[in-house]
């Protein structure tokens, strides 16, 4: 007998795989009136239907996955407040929770730009700063840190 070779397992396999997708799936309703999802066809007298199923993307990959830095931007006041009218002015405990939600993200900021030449960007996309957009970077966040974490 000859040994099985590795495409023809590897081929073994791939049709093994593939059964699941091949699987029919009716939908009927029963006595009851409910509606039935099964792989196999219902009794005899049982109207049926055939259902494609539709299969989800996968999901996009966030950066921790990815281990790729994302970039955060301090919300600012008027971001906070977004299209609806809020009250005016802010109780101190929702200004300093605010304060404290920008000036974590400046601070991190910072650190990204110190460290890091990769970024991505709010849409998704990766950059690679050069020498002089990092250090106007830095400055952005420095400033920013210097106006929220008083």
């Amino acid at each position: 007998m000859k040994p099985i070779t590795p495409r023809l397992a590897a081929l073994f396999i791939l049709l093994l795989a593939t059964q699941p997708a091949l699987a029919e799936i009716y939908r009927w309703v029963d006595e009851q009136g409910n509606v039935q999802f099964t792989q196999f066809p219902p009794s005899v007298g049982i109207e049926a239907t055939t259902v494609n199923p539709r299969i989800a993307p996968a999901p996009e990959r966030t950066t921790q996955e990815t281990g790729e830095l994302a970039e955060e931007s301090p919300v600012s006041d008027d971001e906070s407040k977004g299209s609806f009218p809020q009250p005016d002015p802010k109780t101190d405990r929702e200004r300093a929770e605010l304060e404290q939600r920008n000036c974590a993200a400046a601070k991190k900021n910072f650190a990204t730009y110190q460290h890091a030449r990769r970024v991505r960007l709010p849409d998704g996309t990766v950059e690679v700063m050069d020498d002089e957009l990092r250090r106007k970077k830095q400055a952005e966040a420095q400033e920013q840190i210097e106006k929220y974490c008083r």
